[in-house]
C-alpha cells in the first residue's frame, strides 16, 4: 500500500499510535510458524486445559506424532480432513498435524446437524474425520452417503487432569457415548489412532503461502453454507497485523473461548497466540461459572469474545470484589458492539482496577477474522475502527461499484493479503464476492453497508444480505427457509431475527401452511425436520403461523414487520 494519507486517511492514526504499515509476511506453512515458535519458546506453556499444562516443546512433539499417524492412514498433501471438535488440546494438535502433512483442515461446528455435516463431507470429499465423542454417531449415520472412510474420536476429557476427568464422567459422561478403543472398522479412538504412526518417518510436506490450508464454513452472499478457502498466507499475514494493532507478547495469556471453527478463534486466539509464545487457556464450552473461575484462578491478560460474552461478563456476581488488574486487552468481534454495552464494559473493567478498554473488531471469515479495529487512542463512538496495516478498505456505490465520498453510505469493500482465495465449489459466487476494480486490485464485497469519515474511521450501518447473528454465530435465513419449505405441509416461510437481551438476536420462523393443513398437526414434525437439518445454535426458538406473509408497498416481504411480531409456539 502506498503511504498516501489523502487516499488512506487512517495512516494519520497509525502515526499517532506508532503503527507500522511496512509489513513482511511468512510464505511458509502454519505448521512451520508453530515449529519456529516452539524452538524459541520451548519451555513456555502453550496450552492450559483445566489445570493441565502443555509446553511448546511437548505440543510440537505431539503434533509430530499425530502427523505421522495421519501419514499412516495415507492422508496426502491437498487432501481435506474434517475437524469437528470444541476447544481441546487434541483439536489444536490435529489442526497443526493436518497442516504439517500438507492436507487441508476443514473446521466444523460440533453442533452442526447431520444434514449439514453430510453437505460438508460431500463438498470437501473428505475421507477422514476427527470428531468429539458425542458427535460421532452423526458421522456414522451419514457415512454411506459420503466418501468418508474413517472416523477418529476423542472425548473433551482426554487431556483433563485425572480428578477433573472423574468429575466429568460422573456429571456429564454418563450422558455421552463414551468411546471404546475401537468401534467398528471405521471408528477409532484418539489414543489408538496415535499409535498407528510409530513406524512412519517422513511426514512434513513442502508448502508455499498460496497453498490451501484451511476451509471454514459460513454463508456466502446467497445465504447458503459455503466453504471459505483460506491459504497459509491468509493466516500468516494476520500475524504482523495483529502484532502492530495489539502488541501481545510471549508473557501474555489469552482466554480461548472463541472456537477453533470460528475465524477469530482460529486466526487470532490460536494461531497468533502460538506464533508469539503466549499461553492459551482452552475452554471447550462456555459457561458463566467456568468463565468466572478462569478469571479468578488463571488470570488471563487477554480476553477476546462476542458481545454476548461481555453482556454476561458485566453481570457476573462472582466477580463483585475481584481485582481484574491483570486484564490488559479486551476485544469484541462477531457482532456489533453497542455504544451502551461498551460504556458498561469499560466501567466494569475500571471499577475492578483494569486499565483495559474494550476494543471492537470488524471482519468476515472471508478475510480470516478482523480486518479493522478501534485504535487504542482516539476512539470514536459508533465506529468499528480503522483498517489493519496492510489492509485497504473503501466504501463503494452498491450499483456502480465506484468509491463514494467520505460520509456517504455504500458497501464496505476490503482488499489485502488476508482476503480468501474463493469459495469451495462456488465459482459464480466467488466472482460476485471477489471483484477486480479499476485500480487492478481484487476487492472483497462484504455485503455490509457503511460509511467512512475523513479520518478513515469505518461506521457499519446494516447488512445488504440477509443474516442473523445469534451469540456471535452467523445464521443464514435462506438455508433454513429451504428446509422449512421442504415440509409437505408448508406453503412458504420466512426466517427472521428478533431482539434478544442476551443473544442479541434469536431465530424465528414465520410459516404459511398449505390449504387445509392445521398447525397442531404439523408443528412437531416441522420442529423435528429442523432439528435433523439445522445446527443447534441456528434452530428457530419460535414458530409462528400466518395466513399470509406481510408485504411492502412494492410487493416484497416486509421483514421489519415480521421481526416485531409477538411470540407464539416458543420452544
Amino acid at each position: 500500500m502506498k503511504a498516501n494519507n489523502e487516499n488512506f486517511p487512517w495512516l494519520n492514526q497509525y502515526e499517532t499510535d506508532g503503527i507500522s504499515n511496512d509489513l513482511e509476511y511468512s510464505e511458509g506453512s502454519l505448521y512451520k510458524i508453530l515449529e519456529e515458535s516452539a524452538d524459541r519458546f520451548k519451555n513456555n506453556i502453550a496450552l492450559e486445559y483445566f489445570g493441565k499444562e502443555i509446553s511448546y516443546e511437548e505440543l510440537l512433539n505431539q503434533i509430530r506424532v499425530c502427523a505421522k499417524a495421519l501419514k499412516s492412514v495415507n492422508v496426502s498433501a491437498g487432501e481435506r480432513v474434517i475437524i469437528c471438535m470444541p476447544n481441546t488440546p487434541e483439536a489444536v494438535i490435529m489442526f497443526y498435524a493436518v497442516n504439517a502433512v500438507g492436507a487441508v483442515a476443514c473446521m466444523v461446528h460440533p453442533l452442526s446437524a447431520e444434514g449439514e455435516i453430510e453437505t460438508y463431507l460431500n463438498e470437501t470429499e473428505a475421507k477422514i474425520a476427527f470428531t468429539v465423542d458425542f458427535c460421532y454417531k452423526k458421522f456414522q449415520n451419514i457415512k454411506e452417503k459420503t466418501k468418508l472412510q474413517e472416523i477418529i474420536t476423542a472425548s473433551v476429557a482426554v487431556s483433563m487432569p485425572i480428578t477433573t476427568t472423574v468429575l466429568y464422567w460422573a456429571f456429564k459422561g454418563h450422558k455421552k457415548n463414551k468411546i471404546s478403543e475401537v468401534i467398528g472398522k471405521e471408528t477409532i479412538s484418539w489414543e489408538s489412532f496415535l499409535k498407528r504412526g510409530r513406524n512412519e518417518q517422513d511426514y512434513i510436506a513442502e508448502t508455499v503461502g498460496s497453498d490451501e490450508a484451511v476451509i471454514l464454513f459460513s454463508g456466502g452472499t446467497t445465504g447458503k453454507p459455503k466453504g471459505i478457502l483460506l491459504s497459509h498466507l491468509n493466516f500468516n499475514a494476520l500475524l504482523p497485523q495483529i502484532k502492530e494493532m495489539f502488541h501481545f507478547t510471549a508473557q501474555d495469556s489469552i482466554l480461548g473461548i472463541l472456537p477453533l471453527f470460528h475465524g477469530f478463534g482460529l486466526g487470532v486466539c490460536t494461531h497468533y497466540a502460538l506464533s508469539i509464545g503466549a499461553k492459551i487457556h482452552l475452554i471447550p464450552q462456555f459457561s458463566l461459572k467456568i468463565f468466572e473461575d478462569m478469571l479468578k484462578t488463571r488470570k488471563p491478560s487477554v480476553i477476546v469474545g462476542v458481545p454476548t460474552l461481555y453482556e454476561a461478563f458485566i453481570h457476573c456476581s462472582g466477580l463483585e470484589n475481584v481485582d481484574l488488574s491483570f486484564i490488559t486487552t479486551v476485544v469484541s468481534g462477531g457482532d456489533t458492539l453497542t455504544p451502551d454495552l461498551k460504556r458498561k464494559v469499560d466501567r466494569f473493567l475500571s471499577d475492578h482496577n483494569s486499565t483495559a478498554v474494550i476494543r471492537e473488531g470488524y471482519g468476515l471469515t472471508e478475510c480470516v477474522s478482523s480486518c479493522a479495529v478501534t485504535p487504542i487512542t482516539n476512539h470514536k463512538e459508533g465506529s468499528i475502527g480503522i483498517p489493519f496495516p496492510g489492509m485497504e478498505m473503501k466504501i463503494c456505490d452498491v450499483k456502480t461499484k465506484a468509491e463514494v465520498a467520505f460520509g456517504e453510505e455504500g458497501e464496505i469493500c476490503i482488499s489485502g493479503p488476508t482476503v480468501m482465495t474463493g469459495y469451495l465449489n462456488g465459482e459464480s459466487e466467488t466472482k460476485k464476492t471477489l471483484q477486480r476494480h479499476s485500480d487492478g486490485k481484487i476487492w472483497l464485497h462484504t455485503g455490509d453497508l457503511g460509511k467512512m469519515d475523513k479520518d478513515g474511521y469505518i461506521y457499519f450501518t446494516l447488512r445488504i444480505k440477509r443474516i442473523i447473528i445469534t451469540s456471535g454465530y452467523n445464521v443464514y435465513p435462506g438455508a433454513i427457509e429451504e428446509i422449512l419449505n421442504s415440509h409437505p405441509g408448508v406453503e412458504s416461510s420466512v426466517v427472521v431475527g428478533v431482539c434478544d437481551p442476551y443473544k442479541q438476536q434469536r431465530v424465528k420462523a414465520v410459516i404459511v401452511l398449505k390449504k387445509g393443513v392445521k398447525e397442531n398437526d404439523v408443528l412437531e414434525s416441522i420442529k423435528q425436520l429442523c432439528k435433523r437439518n439445522v445446527a443447534q445454535y441456528a434452530l428457530p426458538s419460535e414458530y409462528e403461523f400466518k395466513q399470509q406473509l406481510p408485504k411492502t408497498l412494492i410487493g416484497k416481504i416486509d421483514y421489519r414487520t415480521l421481526e416485531g411480531t409477538g411470540v407464539t409456539n416458543a420452544e
